[in-house]
């Protein structure tokens, strides 16, 4: 009972001296709600841009915007307002209205942007956001406020405008005979058919200009076979798979199999084309199993291959499996475009490869172009190549779009050659994984490096 008596007088001596305290003290308690912004929009505004006259005069003109479409994001602990999705190049960003609204009726300023001075933020005020702005919220009583830093991103570039960037010019690929390209990370490693040979010469993303050959060379067709997978390189030079970690030391792989043409990889699983048959590896190219076909083995591709794997929108775990190339039969009017899909998730899966049939039902359909290079690129796969031949120069009429696994090709207007654009019967097309296109040109020596502006937006979120 004692005990009881004593903890319950120190309670009352703890309640009693706190209570004290507080009354005593002068305490200000600031609330969140008090002074935030609860919610930030644009409501309306204008783009401005370029188009020209009839005449060919410059001209411009304005597109109003609905503000709505693009979110802005508060961060209430630190104290910033922006929008993750910029609005659209061409935005006055001078004149934007905004809607704000701040809890319990907070008033409105804004500071100037080159003094401390405050405006009142009225609803149909026209405010300049072209810099990062100061926002500040002051309670209805006065008592309190809060700085919130506004900054309104607004994308510089078009989305689907595809740019070419000039890097330099190479003697290297201005002699070569024919090449082909592949990437690793930032390598870019290029297999260069010259003077007989097959020499391998490399470079780096940061630095594409300056390119060094390594020491060890390979027959005349081995930069044909020249394919990444995983974080190695793998070629066939005078019948035998070699294999590399970084594209100078080569050693030999003992393959079970003749194999004629390495195509290319897709996780970790090589695929190969050999006596009209297609075949696959899934230990470095030592062991080889048949693929299924589904239509007539005559009609693989035997030259120009190129090989594109396209994950699938409505199921990540499914991809599309595409092999594009020309035939031997120099009669054909179009290229051999073969596909599969393959499923990551299954280990029962085996679709055949199934040849998409070029007949006149199809009015859209892939030439045999020579010199053919495809890409997977972006929402599609690109193929470029010479549509004729003229004292050994390519011409070059359309770069062809497919945007349904092959059936058909279209022009894609996004997609233009580089000005100075000049290649002879050489040149090497590839993509990385920073979603640029490369291309390299003989005769000229032009290194070229594209991307569409959108693709960039992406890398950066």
């Amino acid at each position: 009972m004692e005990r009881i008596i004593k903890i319950s007088a120190l309670l009352l001596f703890v309640t009693v001296f706190f209570g004290s305290c507080m009354e005593d003290a002068d305490v200000d308690v600031t609330y969140y709600s008090d002074t935030a912004i609860t919610s930030f929009s644009v409501t309306n505004f204008n783009t401005y841009h370029k188009t020209y006259t009839s005449d060919g005069r410059d001209s411009i003109y304005m597109k109003k915007e609905d503000g709505k479409k693009y979110h802005f994001y508060i961060d209430q602990t630190r104290n910033e307002i922006y929008n993750p999705d910029s609005l659209p190049v061409g935005t006055d960003a001078k004149h934007l209205i905004c809607a704000i609204t701040t809890a319990k009726s907070g008033n409105l300023f804004i500071k100037s942007a080159t003094s401390d001075s405050l405006s009142t933020i009225l609803s149909n005020d026209s405010l300049n956001f072209t810099t990062e702005r100061i926002v500040k919220v002051v309670s209805i009583d006065g008592k309190y406020s809060r700085d919130y830093k506004v900054k309104v991103n607004v994308h510089k570039e078009l989305a689907d405008k595809f740019v070419w960037n000039f890097i330099g010019e190479n003697e290297i690929f201005a002699n070569s005979e024919d090449m082909k390209l592949v990437t690793r990370g930032k390598d870019l490693v290029a297999f260069v058919k010259i003077n007989g040979t097959t020499e391998v010469h490399v470079s780096s993303m940061n630095a594409p200009a300056v390119w060094t050959k390594m020491t060890e060379s390979f027959d005349a067709e081995a930069y044909k076979n020249a394919i990444v997978s995983g974080d190695r390189f793998f070629i066939i030079s005078n019948g035998k798979i070699l294999s590399s970690d970084d594209a100078s030391v080569w050693k030999e792989e003992n393959s079970s199999g003749e194999i004629n043409r390495l195509a290319g990889s897709d996780n970790n699983t090589i695929y190969a084309l050999t006596s009209n048959r297609v075949k696959k590896s899934i230990d470095n190219c030592h062991t080889w199993v048949d693929e299924m076909l589904g239509d007539n083995s005559s009609l693989l591709p035997a030259q120009e291959i190129s090989f594109m794997t396209s994950p699938l929108k409505t199921n990540e775990g499914i991809a599309r499996l595409t092999i594009v190339g020309n035939r031997d039969d120099v009669t054909d009017k179009y290229a051999s475009v073969w596909s599969r899909l393959v499923e990551y998730t299954s280990t029962t899966e085996n679709h055949a490869w199934n040849y998409i049939e070029q007949t006149s039902k199809l009015r859209y359909r892939l030439p045999r172009l020579i010199g053919l290079k495809v890409v997977a690129y972006a929402d599609g796969l690109y193929a470029l190549g010479g549509d004729a031949a003229s004292a050994d120069k390519l011409v070059f009429n359309q770069i062809y779009f497919s945007k349904d696994g092959g059936i058909t090709w279209l022009k894609d207007e996004r997609f233009i050659f580089p000005f100075r654009f000049m290649c002879d019967k050489s040149f090497a097309l590839t993509t990385d994984g920073e979603h640029n296109i490369w291309l390299l040109c003989g005769e000229t020596g032009q290194i070229w490096r594209g991307r569409l502006n959108g693709l960039a937006w992406e890398n950066k979120n």
